[in-house]
């Protein structure tokens, strides 16, 4: 392993431990979030359509007809993913392992180069956690009714607080020994000292409060037909016993079968509706209670803080009124008048899983070698899981990152329309900076340029590839969704910023009901419908907070990424490359995008530019430059 990566493990363990829910359980966002909560960055609502049969047939043998690249030696650890096994780790002895070696350090009985060597042997434990932990995830995302991968990942989520607790011990006895700027300069990294010097910041307390909060939110992703009880005709089970019952005594088609199902389900979404808003009050509680243990004025303060963002509150909050302003007058016009009309007009034909793996390989060889090379790897590895979505099978997609084996893993709920080529784009920008940096990502903003601005770039190669219907409807969509994003995920920031204010004692579902009604009303969006948490029930909502602000400010750049390419061939590609390699510029995000020639989504006029090229691109004229024409004549 890279010593520049076994350095970044270490010094940023105590921001993994902070913010673990979002950085322990994928390395790059899940992408599933949208207006309705289905899947994110479809650009659409549930009343628009997609012109698309939403289903995929069954096929098996889709695998053996990916085309697969060339053998050759990669510069990794990995191994084909069929090849790792699942070992539960035993944080019980890793613990006690870190615990002789903190008593080692402060007795300072050993030279300084022993007890370095000492930390390096204990670097595989970390390593190995969360690898496990990355492994399991995949696989209760694969089936969530599997009780087996359900505890296993329940168990290192629970267990991960303790476990950073030593590390911080660690951290602090490092910066007190006589060695600590050897320490410092050799491999914990600077700060080190500043940092640890007075103690560490975890207390039996924080350790409860992570706990809780672990629990809250492996509840909440546990929530399946599987899990969910209800009572049909005197028959009392899960959904899926009933329905199992129903369909192996009366068949899929029956009237018994279908009356069934129609019942559970609608059983099901309400009860788990119920708890979902029930497990969010206790989230929130428990976060503002975490803020506070910690000493930080807010929830909101903390968790900027956690991600280390180079920009504040303050300024998410002026960006959301330039994005009221400016974007959601030309979200509004496009989204009815254009986007509505066209996707209720357009019809495609569904495409088949290898369709859309082989022909992302084709596209990427196009855009750029290196790129196109790091695909061959995921294949000849097999780093993908890729499936049709199923009952229990976690919906949209999320990029993880297998430590033991320096290699990324994207997994993907297929819906069979040419949108999951779109997907695939957007798992593969997180998978290619996780490859290229060895799963050291950089910011959560820089990353979901990674996604999203290669999602863009893809419009610009895929000609030859797709018919010019699929790429008329692909820009169209891509265009769609860009809006939707600065308009939904606005909202959902609004909220997170209205929300987080409320005092601990106010904290109840009729106050976060009364904060999503003035998040809606603050963007104009209809309250008749948007007027409870219902609304924001989204996985980034419960799993991690403050992410959503990131998909704002990242679609900005993506998108002048795009239009760079289409002014320049190669100009949004050489920004993009700079953005996604964290060894080029600066690492802080704003610093980072003046550095490839982008803008900065905080300065004054840029979103309502970037809305405004959006409109040119679908009407052919400049709405802002236009209405004002028209005003002054």
């Amino acid at each position: 392993m890279p010593i520049f990566i076994i350095k970044r493990i270490l010094s940023l363990i105590l921001l993994l431990s902070i913010f673990s829910s979002l950085l322990l359980s994928t390395v790059s966002c899940m992408k599933n979030d949208t207006t309705d909560g289905d899947t994110e960055n479809t650009g659409k609502d549930e009343s628009e359509g997609d012109g698309n049969d939403d289903t995929v047939p069954d096929d098996p043998n889709w695998r053996d007809r990916i085309v697969m690249p060339e053998y050759r030696e990669y510069d990794r650890l990995t191994v084909n993913f069929s090849e790792i096994s699942y070992k539960r780790p035993d944080f019980d002895a890793v613990i006690s392992a870190f615990k002789t070696l903190i008593e080692t350090i402060k007795k300072n009985e050993i030279s300084y180069e022993d007890q370095l060597i000492a930390i390096e042997d204990l670097e595989d434990e970390y390593t190995d956690i969360r690898t496990m932990n990355a492994f399991a995830n995949i696989y209760n995302s694969k089936d969530s009714s599997v009780e087996y991968w359900n505890e296993e990942y329940s168990y290192v989520t629970k267990n991960y607080p303790s476990f950073a607790e030593v590390i911080e011990d660690l951290f602090v006895a490092a910066a007190n020994s006589p060695h600590a700027e050897s320490f410092e300069t050799d491999y914990f990294g600077e700060g080190l000292i500043e940092e640890y010097k007075d103690g560490g910041k975890f207390t039996d307390t924080m350790i409860e409060l992570w706990a809780r909060e672990e629990e809250l939110e492996a509840e909440y992703s546990s929530l399946s037909t599987a899990t969910v009880e209800v009572t049909y005709l005197n028959k009392t089970g899960t959904v899926d016993e009933i329905l199992d019952e129903y369909l192996e005594k009366y068949g899929e088609s029956s009237e018994d079968y279908l009356r069934a199902k129609a019942f559970c389900m609608q059983e099901y979404e309400k009860k788990t509706a119920k708890r979902s808003g029930e497990i969010l009050v206790l989230l929130f509680k428990t976060r503002k209670l975490i803020a506070d243990e910690l000493g930080n004025e807010s929830y909101i303060d903390y968790a900027y803080e956690s991600m280390g963002r180079d920009y504040t509150p303050e300024d998410m909050s002026a960006f959301l009124d330039e994005v009221r302003e400016y974007v959601i007058p030309i979200f509004a016009v496009l989204d009815y008048y254009v986007f509505y009309n066209y996707f209720q007009n357009t019809s495609l034909e569904n495409k088949p899983l290898d369709f859309t793996v082989n022909t992302t390989y084709d596209i990427l060889h196009d855009i750029d070698i290196e790129l196109y090379d790091i695909y061959g790897y995921m294949l000849q590895f097999g780093l993908f899981d890729i499936e049709k979505e199923a009952t229990n099978r976690a919906p949209g997609a999320f990029t993880t990152y297998l430590d033991a084996y320096e290699a990324p893993f994207i997994f993907m709920s297929a819906t069979g329309s040419v949108e999951d080529m779109t997907t695939l784009f957007h798992e593969f920008g997180h998978f290619a900076e996780n490859y290229i940096n060895f799963g050291s990502t950089s910011s959560l903003d820089k990353q979901e340029i990674s996604s999203q601005g290669l999602e863009m770039l893809m419009l610009h190669y895929a000609k030859d590839k797709l018919t010019e219907k699929e790429l008329q409807y692909l820009t169209y969509y891509q265009m769609s969704s860009a809006l939707n994003v600065l308009a939904y995920q606005s909202f959902y920031a609004k909220f997170e910023e209205i929300a987080y204010a409320i005092p601990f004692e106010e904290i109840t579902k009729e106050r976060l009901d009364r904060a999503v009604v003035e998040a809606a009303e603050f963007f104009s969006f209809n309250t008749e419908y948007i007027n409870s948490v219902d609304a924001v029930f989204i996985p980034h909502i419960f799993l991690y907070p403050f992410y959503v602000q990131s998909y704002c400010t990242s679609i900005i750049p993506s998108l002048e990424i795009y239009f760079l390419e289409g002014k320049e061939s190669g100009a949004g590609l050489e920004a993009y490359k700079r953005i996604i390699d964290s060894t080029e510029g600066d690492a802080d995000f704003v610093d980072a995008l003046i550095a490839a020639g982008l803008s900065s989504p905080f300065e004054e006029g840029v979103p309502r530019d970037i809305a405004d090229s959006i409109y040119y691109e679908i009407v052919g004229s400049h709405y802002y430059t236009d209405k004002n024409d028209q005003n002054a004549a």
